[in-house]
Order: C-alpha cells, then sequence, then structure tokens
C-alpha cells in the first residue's frame, strides 16, 4: 500500500462533521477529498436560499401529497383559450379512457377552472400550488407546456404543443404499474 493510502490516525482533537471525526479511519489519499466536500457542503448551507439541488423531476412532495400514487397527472399551461378549450374537450370526450388511467389535470392558468365547478377530471390549483408546481418541474410562467406526470411524481413526458392524446394512453398502458393495475384488475 502506498505511504498516501495508508489509514489516517485519530484526529487529536474535536469532532468532526455531524459530531464524528471525518478523517477517522479514511485513507490519507481520501481524507482531503472528505475535507473539500464537507466545506462545500457547509458553504452552501450557511448562504440564503442555497440548500441541496432539487431534481427537476422531483415529486412536489408537500404540495400534493394526496395525489401522489394516486393520480397520473397532465400539468399544462397554455397561451390561448382555443387551446385550453381544447384540452376541456378532449377530457370531457375521453372521459371514461381517462378516468381508468386514473390521469386527473391540473391547470396552471388562472380562469375557468378555478372555479367550484371545474371541468371533468380537473382540479383547480391555488396561486401558491402553481408557483410550486412550476418551480418544481421548472415551467415558465408564459408559454403553452404539457407534462405527463407518472403516479410515483416523474415527469414522463415533456411538450410544447398539444399532446397527441391516444399516444399519451399507448404510453401509460406500457408503465410497469399501469401493467400491474390491467392484471389485477383480470384477475379480480
Amino acid at each position: 500500500m502506498s505511504p498516501a493510502c495508508q489509514r489516517a490516525p485519530p484526529p487529536a482533537s474535536g469532532p468532526g462533521f455531524r459530531g464524528f471525526p471525518v478523517e477517522w479511519g479514511l485513507p490519507l489519499c481520501l481524507a482531503p477529498a472528505v475535507r473539500a466536500r464537507r466545506c462545500l457542503l457547509l458553504a452552501a448551507t450557511a448562504l440564503p436560499g442555497v440548500g441541496p439541488p432539487v431534481a427537476a423531476t422531483s415529486p412536489p412532495e408537500a404540495l400534493l401529497p394526496s395525489l401522489r400514487w394516486e393520480h397520473r397527472l397532465v400539468v399544462y399551461q397554455v397561451d390561448d383559450g382555443e387551446t385550453a378549450k381544447a384540452v376541456r374537450r378532449a377530457a370531457a370526450d375521453h372521459e371514461e379512457v381517462l378516468a381508468e388511467r386514473r390521469i386527473l389535470f391540473l391547470p396552471l392558468h388562472p380562469g375557468k377552472t378555478d372555479r367550484a365547478d371545474p371541468p371533468p377530471l380537473h382540479r383547480s390549483l391555488s396561486g401558491a400550488e402553481r408557483d410550486e408546481v412550476r418551480e418544481r418541474w421548472e415551467i415558465a410562467r408564459e408559454g403553452t407546456v404539457f407534462l405527463l406526470v407518472g403516479l410515483d411524481g416523474t415527469v414522463k413526458d415533456r411538450r410544447e404543443s398539444l399532446p397527441d392524446w391516444e399516444a399519451w394512453a399507448e404510453r401509460i398502458d406500457r408503465m410497469p404499474m399501469r401493467r400491474r393495475e390491467l392484471r389485477e384488475g383480470e384477475g379480480a
């Protein structure tokens, strides 16, 4: 073993990161990397508004916990009224097929879906909920975007225009959880 990769002796004094001596028992060649990582972590947490990175596809745990594992989501934002009407029309025309796949539409634009009786398979979002969804899935405030989000809360597809609903239904039917739902449904 090279001298640089020998075991480090116990530190002379004081606890390390989280009360444990960081270099304790690590090969000496790894100790500088551990110290550098610790410094970066401490520096990042000391800055206001800075924390560990969040994946763009991570589910909004605090925002919509009741929807995770219960619904596949179509999160959408549109710039024009005609596209919004087309989405509501598709939801109404294919309500049974979409409901069978546990799809719920979440519009990010305020408007008619904020009323007490939203269109079929739609759920209204508050302004704070819309902001959280935009932040989690990196959606700009302007423009048209459609996200297909799986039961696990990860983005399965992202479109900048009206999606092909039949292709999305086929894609959902190929997902492992949907295949299990179909198998369990046949056995019942």
